[in-house]
């Protein structure tokens, strides 16, 4: 991939290429400033949850301050991490993909979207990459 990819610390400016994975033990929200969001990452969860980092408390904060704007990606994982935060998404308008069964090592976390009808689109992940460029062109 020619897109960079970093562990996200905390207070720092998200950019446009570039795909932030969240650390380990610690959960990763955004805060919106102006036209930015800035990454917060702390220990304290908003939400119960056994994940740290929680894709629940990434999502829901990204559905509080972006919402339609935001293109939700769930893929291979165990249980339902990500569903309550992808609820949260749509009911703001964002769009959302999750991983086709096919392709999954496990089907938990995507399976859990689909069952619950969140899903805009599932894909296979060789071609979730395409699905995302047509998303961001139709912008």
């Amino acid at each position: 991939s020619e897109m960079k990819i970093k562990q996200v610390e905390h207070g720092e400016v998200l950019r446009a290429g570039t795909a932030y994975i969240g650390e380990a033990g610690k959960q990763f929200q955004v805060k919106k400033d102006r036209n930015e969001l800035i990454a917060v990452i702390t220990t304290e969860s908003p939400i119960t949850t056994l994940y740290k980092p929680s894709v629940d408390v990434m999502f829901m904060s990204l559905a509080k301050e972006v919402g339609a704007g935001v293109l939700g990606i769930v893929m291979t994982g165990m249980g339902n991490d990500g569903t309550k935060g992808m609820k949260d998404l749509k009911d703001q308008g964002a769009f959302a993909i999750a991983e086709s069964e096919t392709t999954c090592i496990v089907y938990g976390m995507p399976r859990s979207v689909v069952e619950r009808g969140l899903a805009d689109r599932i894909e296979q992940l060789p071609d979730i990459g395409r699905v995302i460029i047509e998303c961001v062109n139709r912008r």
